[in-house]
């Protein structure tokens, strides 16, 4: 039982070393800070964000509709009027684009509001190297997750064995599956690394400087899932309620308007990482 009080001390981060001193010494982030700044952060610079998502959000629905994809598809009253594709590949390789387009526009985002660079219509369209390692790194991330969603899965699909000892490695197995997520969200700073071009810290660095802020990310991510969730099904609820859906206006119009909700909500989530990097990795070259 003492075991089980430590380690739920150490992951909530009640430890009294978060201050120390040393290159590879906890950094204490702040509870308050990294639940408000994601959305604060774009309340204070919303003319760039919404500058920047108006280009890219357009992309999205040129790449949407090119590929026969789009967000009314889901609907049958307009599919009936609509050809919509039935590919599934070509559904996945459409995910995936749409998800390197929100990539390239949270390395933009993350670039005007941390100052690296002047906000230009340049800036907004000229392709960079950086998009490509931010697609890898988030496709990265969302493979390490799905592992969560692969063991709930396994758990699902079972058959109970009749030999104890099988059935406990079974879910022990299993149970280290869901806990992936855990692991993946001390690393968001990665991200943050990446967005704003410069040289990532080894992952062993970024895990002790980590350690005792567990709860307070797992809350700030918490608060973006969940307003993601109330926002997507919002969203989803207006558009059920349009009586016409077989038009092409109406399409494009729900098409835009869906992936201009999709980058406001990354930029909440690259904001969150880029507060890691600045909570763990820039607070001396402030003097705090």
């Amino acid at each position: 039982m003492d075991k089980l009080w430590e380690f739920l001390r150490k992951f909530i981060g009640t430890s009294s070393q978060a201050n120390n001193d040393g290159e590879d010494a906890p950094r204490r982030i702040s509870m308050f800070r990294i639940i408000i700044d994601p959305f604060g952060m774009v309340v204070d610079n919303f003319k760039a964000c919404f500058l920047i998502a108006v280009v890219w959000a357009l992309l999205m629905v040129v790449i949407s509709f090119a590929v026969r994809h789009p967000y009314l598809c889901l609907y049958s009253d307009y599919r009936s009027g609509h050809y919509c594709s039935e590919n599934v590949i070509g559904y996945v390789i459409t995910q995936l684009l749409l998800l390197g387009t929100a990539c390239c526009f949270m390395v933009r985002w993350a670039q005007v509001i941390t100052e690296k660079k002047p906000f230009s219509l340049s800036l907004i369209v000229r392709p960079q190297m950086t998009d490509l390692k931010m697609w890898g790194g988030v496709v990265g991330f969302l493979l390490f997750n799905m592992v969560s969603g692969l063991s709930a899965w396994m758990l699902y699909q079972r058959k109970p064995n009749p030999d104890y000892q099988i059935e406990l490695l079974y879910f022990t197995f299993v149970g280290v599956g869901l806990l992936f997520p855990l692991f993946a969200m001390r690393f968001y700073s990665v991200l943050g690394f990446v967005a704003t071009g410069e040289k990532t810290p080894s992952l062993l660095q970024i895990w002790k400087r980590g350690r005792g802020n567990n709860l307070r990310i797992l809350f700030s991510l918490g608060l973006i899932f969940l307003i993601s969730v109330f926002s997507l099904s919002a969203f989803n609820g207006e558009v059920r309620q349009i009586e016409n859906k077989n038009s092409f206006y109406i399409g494009f119009i729900v098409e835009y308007l869906y992936s201009l909700l999709i980058l406001l909500l990354s930029a909440f989530f690259i904001n969150h990482c880029l507060l890691q990097k600045r909570y763990l990795f820039e607070r001396e070259k402030d003097g705090q």
